[in-house]
């Protein structure tokens, strides 16, 4: 059964209107926490990372954006750097066995041919942090929640 995507959830377009409505600085306040989250979240998914060549690890970094008041971490980057780390995503998710095509570029331009792959259990070393992390920034969330809802039911703007 397939899931519905976070963003089509029930009450989120609420929530980032609340959040655009924000004082500045209840916003610069949220960003700073999720600054500092975010490093914590890449050791996280770090550690959790299998590790071959050390590529994967060294390509997981974080991102906060200041004006959606996100928190994106992975494998982030250009698309070239990415790419070069596609298998990123088969050992997080897995895939399943079977037959794929595959295709080999030869001097006399390009051969296809069958091959049979393994199927590999995901590991969800990025995906799966969000419980653990969730743990960490609660607390901090909650006091910032608490001192901006304050501020608002005392008339104060700032």
């Amino acid at each position: 059964m397939a899931r519905k995507p976070f963003r089509t959830s029930k009450g989120v377009r609420r929530i980032k209107r609340i959040m655009r409505g924000l004082p500045d600085a209840a916003q610069a306040e949220l960003v700073e926490v999720l600054e500092k989250t975010g490093p914590r979240l890449v050791n996280l998914i770090k550690a959790r990372t299998p590790v071959r060549t050390g590529a994967l690890s060294r390509g997981v970094k974080f991102r906060v954006a200041k004006k959606s008041l996100k928190l994106r971490a992975g494998v982030l980057g250009s698309p070239k750097a990415r790419g070069k780390l596609f298998y990123g995503y088969i050992l997080n998710f897995g895939r399943k066995a079977g037959p794929v095509k595959a295709r080999r570029r030869t001097k006399n331009g390009t051969s296809n041919y069958m091959l049979n792959v393994k199927g590999i259990t995901g590991s969800r070393f990025v995906t799966g942090t969000g419980k653990l992390i969730g743990r960490e920034v609660q607390p901090q969330l909650q006091s910032i929640w608490t001192r901006i809802l304050n501020r608002a039911a005392g008339g104060s703007g700032e």
